[in-house]
C-alpha cells in the first residue's frame, strides 16, 4: 500500500497484509491490459541479497532516462502461432523480452519460449519443447520450484538444440521504495533465474560455438496495487567464446523520476517488432509517444516492399507474398526516423 495511511487504513492494511504478500492466479494480468513503466538507472543494484521477511529496497534516488517509458502488455498469442503454436497469450517487455505462455488446468503458468534481441546476435528466440513453470499458485513467501527445460535456440535464423533450467522463488516481503516520495509496504518480490546452454552451428563459422544465456528478474508485486510488477530489475547475459560476454540490465518502474540518470541505456525507447523472425505477418508497436507515423519496409536492396502513411499500432505488416530475407522498416514520425531488422523466413 502507499505510504500515507490513516489510522484506521493502518489496520486495514496489517489485516489485509498477508493476502496482499500473496501472488494469485485472479492477480495476474489479463489480455489486453497495459501498464506504463518508466525506465530507471540501468546499474543499479538488484538487492540480492535482501531476502526474507521485513526488508526494505529503497530505489528512490534513482535517475531515469528523459521519461523514456515502456508500456507493458499482454496480448493474444495469434502472431507467434507459427513460433509458439500451443501458447495462448503472449507477455511483452519492449526492448527486452517476449514470453509466450499458457496456463494449465490447474493454473500453473506455463512458459512455451521467449524472444529478445542482443547487440552482435540480432533477434534469439528460445522455443520449448519441454515446457517449464513460470510461476505457480498461489505464489507467497517461500513458494519455489526448479523445472527443466529443452528446446530450439533460433540463433541468426538457424536452429540449435538446447536446453536448461529454470528456478522461481518468491523470495521476500518487505517495503519498496520509489521515486517522487512513493513507497509500498506489503510487497512480494518473485525472483526468477533462467540458464540455456546450447552448442551452436551458424553457416559461415569454420568450427562449432556455444552460448550461455543466464536470465534473472527480480518482479516487485503487489495485487492491491497493480496487475503488472510495480518495478522490475532484470538482467541477461550472454556468454560466448568469440564475443566474450554481453550483459543487458533493464530496470522498470511505476514512478517516473525527476531526476537523470548519468549512464547510457542500451534499451531506449524504440520500435519493437514481433514476432521476429515469422513467416510474414509482422505486427509493429511503435514508440509511447508516436503519432502521425510514416511506415517504409525496403528489402536489402533498398526496393520498397510496403508502405503505409498515418500506420497505427492496431495494423499488421503482411509480407508473406515476398521471398525469404532480411528487411527494415523505418518508421518516421515528427523529423526523426527509426530502423530496425524484420527477419522473414
Amino acid at each position: 500500500m502507499k505510504k500515507k495511511l490513516s489510522f484506521f487504513g493502518t489496520l486495514f492494511c496489517l489485516a489485509f497484509s498477508s493476502s496482499a504478500q500473496t501472488w494469485q492466479f485472479t492477480d495476474e494480468p489479463q489480455e489486453g491490459n497495459t501498464a506504463t513503466r518508466y525506465l530507471v538507472d540501468t546499474t543499479s543494484v538488484n538487492y540480492a541479497s535482501l531476502s526474507g521477511t521485513g526488508q526494505t529496497w529503497d530505489y528512490s534516488m534513482l535517475g531515469g532516462y528523459a521519461d523514456n517509458m515502456r508500456v507493458l502488455s499482454v496480448t493474444n498469442a495469434d502472431l507467434y502461432n507459427d513460433v509458439f503454436p500451443d501458447a495462448t497469450h503472449m507477455q511483452l517487455i519492449p526492448g527486452f523480452i517476449n514470453i509466450a505462455y499458457n496456463y494449465e488446468a490447474n493454473n500453473d503458468k506455463i512458459a512455451h519460449g521467449y524472444e529478445f534481441e542482443l547487440p552482435d546476435f540480432g533477434i534469439v528466440q528460445f522455443i520449448f519443447d519441454q515446457k517449464p513453470k513460470m510461476l505457480e499458485f498461489p505464489m507467497a513467501l517461500g513458494t519455489s520450484f526448479e523445472d527443466q527445460l529443452t528446446g530450439t535456440l533460433v540463433l541468426f535464423d538457424e536452429e540449435n538444440a538446447a536446453e536448461g533450467n529454470t528456478y522461481v522463488v518468491a523470495d521476500a516481503t518487505g517495503t519498496l521504495k520509489l521515486a517522487n516520495d512513493v513507497a509500498y509496504s506489503n510487497v512480494l518480490r518473485i525472483n526468477t533465474v533462467d540458464t540455456i546452454y546450447a552448442e551452436i552451428v551458424l553457416a559461415g563459422l569454420p568450427i562449432p560455438t556455444s552460448a550461455t544465456i543466464i536470465r534473472q528478474q527480480f518482479d516487485y508485486v503487489d495485487a492491491v496495487e497493480s496487475a503488472f510488477p510495480l518495478f522490475t530489475h532484470a538482467t541477461l547475459t550472454v556468454i560466448n567464446p568469440i564475443v566474450g560476454q554481453i550483459r543487458i540490465s533493464v530496470v522498470l518502474s511505476s514512478e517516473n523520476p525527476t531526476g537523470f540518470a548519468n549512464t547510457e541505456v542500451y534499451a531506449k525507447e524504440e520500435l519493437l517488432i514481433y514476432p521476429n523472425p515469422n513467416a510474414g505477418i509482422f505486427a509493429l508497436q511503435l514508440p509511447s509517444n508516436s503519432e502521425d507515423a510514416q511506415l517504409k519496409i525496403t528489402d536489402v536492396a533498398g526496393v520498397v516492399v510496403f508502405e503505409k502513411s498515418n500506420y497505427s499500432n492496431q495494423e499488421s505488416i503482411d509480407l508473406m507474398a515476398f521471398p525469404s530475407g532480411i528487411y527494415f522498416a523505418t518508421v518516421e514520425q515528427s523529423g526523426f526516423a527509426q530502423t530496425v531488422k524484420l527477419f522473414k523466413k
